[in-house]
């Protein structure tokens, strides 16, 4: 194992990376593997990073709701959807600063998109059932 002298200034023509690699002191591997190495864990790191990007499906979750109940709100994210289906009774549905309502009855599904925040409540004196499964 060779000592490098700490006075040694890469010049300042080559790239960031490259410089690192050459006043690198600990260990006497090649450039080339440091460069692999380094290169392997920015791009990692930059990916794992990233909102959404595990995306995972959850399970779907039962909502009930009742007529005399505060309409439930529904806020999803830029990377984030939500697959609603109704199972009983008839669903009125909005988003936050759109003019159009939706109603849904049975047997009816709708994708939501996000980012937008969402509001759902029942038309039916039973209420309503639904899915809500989020991807």
């Amino acid at each position: 194992m060779s000592a490098k002298p700490a006075n040694t200034v890469p010049p300042l023509f080559l790239p960031v990376r490259y410089r690192l690699a050459l006043l690198c002191v600990c260990c006497d591997a090649r450039p080339a593997r440091k460069l692999q190495a380094m290169d392997i864990s920015l791009r990692t790191a930059r990916t794992a990073a990233l909102p959404g990007s595990q995306r995972q499906t959850t399970s779907p979750q039962a909502l009930s709701l009742a007529v005399e109940q505060a309409p439930k709100g529904l806020r999803l994210r830029a990377w984030e959807s939500a697959q609603l289906r109704v199972r009983s009774g008839t669903v009125w549905l909005t988003q936050d600063g759109k003019p159009d309502d939706l109603f849904l009855v049975v047997g009816q599904q709708l994708l939501l998109l996000g980012p937008a925040c969402y509001r759902l409540g029942a038309l039916d004196r039973s209420g309503a059932e639904l899915t809500l499964q989020k991807a």
